[in-house]
């Protein structure tokens, strides 16, 4: 498991290590998980990572958004292991 500061950090070492799956909070300094998310998506390299926002809040609209955005899930903390689990699961290749 990788981890990064904030966004941009995020974005680079998402490119530089082509993960099969990334969990991403919504806030966070620099780059935003929204700015996150359509950077990666915007390249031919990047696009097809799935990306899972875990964040604080509850807002239902930005769940509504991530999904629009091309989010694979969004999870409100305190949130449900299991929900979550299975979300991952569900988009890691099944080669692992």
């Amino acid at each position: 498991m990788l981890t990064a500061e904030d966004g941009v950090a995020g974005v680079a070492l998402a490119r530089s290590t082509q993960p099969n799956l990334i969990l991403c909070d919504l806030r966070m300094p620099e780059l935003d998980g929204y700015g996150v998310l359509e950077t990666l998506k915007q390249s031919p390299d990047t696009e097809s990572i799935p990306i899972v926002f875990l964040t604080a809040s509850a807002d239902q609209s930005h769940r509504a958004a991530s999904i629009a955005k091309g989010a694979a899930g969004f999870f409100a903390k305190p949130f449900d292991l299991k929900a979550l689990l299975q979300v991952v699961t569900d988009h890691l290749p099944r080669n692992l």
